[in-house]
């Protein structure tokens, strides 16, 4: 079941995003950054740079850390690396001319990265209205939850270790540095000599039942962070969830995305699992959603309507429009790496299809399915199974004529 999977693998399983965290404005950054990726024939730091301190004002690029940890975008040694959801949105921009439309559109996209990155937190302190103390009690009762099913697969003491490792909340106490007057080595230099070299012998093993309690600093940062992009996607408004926000939690927790014991919990797909060296085959009593399943929930949950009525021909052939379309569009982004960019994702096309979906009100169907079938290789289409990505598209030459 687990094949090469090492301790670190094991973080696939909680959906949570780090301590630090907290971006003001997420959706309108988010929207800025789609609007400047696909204004610009290459992204740059410069780029960047000019979003963060001019457009924003902020004095620091902290926030690189969250847009890096939704998918929008990674900086690393000057360079800019647009995630899934950042290639999304700047394709959604490119195709999308109006600009109330192309807002809307962000507005699923980045539903989907927070659900995806950090649903774990993100609906048990909505589910919780953000109140510190139920947030608490959530969290705890979702890593117990988390923790008993994966016992279940896992028997050796070491995989259950590494599972109690990871499906964990952070317990730091204090944001006081290890230097500081009043740090951690100020607190150590007032204890006797005896405490202070207490555990530093042989390593103690891990109780893999024990759950603590979230700090009062950690629960005060997820909760306003959180509660801030709850409201900028309609989900929250004074102190209650709005009807959209019921509506998002019922769709979200009746379609598998819930604990039996009616807290909130999100698993991996069943490609993250295969991606971290698990075999998804071995976790069926985890019930693992495709990534396609993951992404209607939570196009359904803000109100998105899908069928699940076999596609018609016709309906295939606008798939194939619609690809060929997605794929001239990130081709035309990010063009100084425009020579390793020859296919796109799975998960950017159908998130690109949905978003466009929720904009127009218009029911969608199984894109992954249709992905699979083989009509689209007679109209120009080539979709192969990737390691990395999951399926890659890659539109022929000819595919222009062939998709009409």
């Amino acid at each position: 079941m687990v094949g090469t999977a090492q301790v670190d693998n094991f973080g696939v399983f909680i959906k949570k995003i780090g301590y630090s965290v907290g971006v003001e404005a997420l959706l309108r950054r988010a929207i800025d950054f789609g609007e400047r990726y696909a204004s610009v024939a290459s992204f740059r730091d410069s780029d960047w740079n000019w979003l963060v301190h001019e457009k924003w004002n902020l004095k620091t690029a902290n926030v690189g850390d969250v847009f890096a940890a939704l998918g929008i975008a990674k900086v690393q040694n000057r360079e800019v690396f647009p995630g899934p959801i950042g290639e999304a949105l700047g394709i959604t921009r490119k195709l999308l001319d109006v600009q109330s439309e192309y807002e809307q559109a962000c507005k699923l996209l980045v539903a989907l990265a927070i659900v995806d990155a950090d649903g774990d937190i993100f609906l048990n302190a909505l589910r919780s209205k953000f109140h510190k103390g139920e947030t608490a009690k959530a969290l705890m009762s979702m890593v117990r939850a988390k923790r008993y099913a994966l016992f279940e697969l896992f028997k050796s003491a070491r995989d259950r270790e590494s599972v109690a490792t990871a499906v964990s909340i952070e317990r730091q106490r204090t944001n006081k540095g290890g230097g500081s007057p009043g740090g951690l080595s100020g607190i150590a230099k007032g204890a006797p000599l005896s405490e202070r070299v207490q555990g530093l012998g042989l390593p103690q093993r891990t109780d893999i039942n024990a759950v603590d309690a979230p700090s009062a600093d950690y629960l005060h940062k997820i909760t306003v962070s959180r509660r801030g992009w709850a409201e900028s996607l309609g989900l929250f408004r004074g102190d209650d969830l709005t009807d959209e926000g019921f509506r998002f939690l019922s769709t979200a927790s009746q379609s598998g995305l819930s604990c039996k014991d009616g807290t909130c919990c999100v698993w991996p797909t069943k490609f993250e699992v295969e991606a971290n060296q698990f075999d998804h085959r071995g976790l069926d009593a985890l019930s693992l959603l495709t990534t396609w399943q993951f992404q209607e929930i939570v196009f359904r949950a803000l109100g998105g309507v899908a069928s699940k009525a076999e596609p018609t021909t016709k309906e295939i052939d606008e798939l194939a429009r619609g690809i060929v379309e997605i794929y001239h569009a990130y081709r035309e982004l990010s063009q100084h790496r425009n020579m390793i960019r020859n296919e796109v994702s799975s998960q950017i096309v159908m998130s690109v299809f949905l978003a466009c979906a929720y904009v127009a009100k218009k029911p969608t169907k199984n894109i992954e399915a249709m992905l699979r079938s083989p009509l689209l290789s007679e109209r120009g289409i080539t979709v192969r199974e990737s390691r990395t990505i999951e399926l890659a598209i890659t539109v022929r030459a000819n595919a222009s004529k062939a998709a009409h």
